[in-house]
């Protein structure tokens, strides 16, 4: 077999070995990816305590309560809630949100997703609030 054939045929293999390499780290980002997606609630679906923690906490939400308040709250990993000049704390009861803000009164509310970004605050079944979550994640 001549040198230039030899050449040829470990340049095809390498080649070939490289394209392997390629699609099977493609492979395994692409599986990655979907193990890392959190799936999200389907629109409409009152959440459960796990879908609250992903959806909620950790986030911004902005909206207003049926009594015409306004509010603009940060919700932390850990619970803890920041408000224009107040804080709080929540924590998930029973498929719940819960929601102190220092006066002894807890007010817990089930959590329904409109969408994507849409949130109603429900209190035996009826919206008593609704809002906009904001997806960049807050500490």
């Amino acid at each position: 077999m001549s040198h230039h054939r030899i050449r040829t045929r470990t340049l095809l293999f390498t080649s070939r070995r490289l394209a392997d390499l390629c699609l099977a780290g493609a492979i395994a980002s692409t599986s990655m990816a979907a193990l890392a997606a959190e799936p999200q609630p389907a629109p409409g679906s009152t959440l459960s305590g796990e879908e609250i923690r992903q959806q909620i906490l950790g986030h911004r939400v902005q909206g207003s309560m049926s009594d015409g308040q306004q509010y603009n709250e940060a919700y932390g990993q850990d619970g803890v809630i920041v408000g224009d000049g107040y804080t709080g704390q929540a924590s998930v009861q029973d498929d719940r949100l819960c929601l102190d803000y220092g006066s002894g009164d807890t007010t817990c509310y089930q959590v329904r997703l409109d969408d994507e970004q849409h949130v109603e605050w429900l209190e035996n079944g009826d919206v008593v609030g609704d809002g906009v979550v904001s997806k960049t994640q807050t500490p």
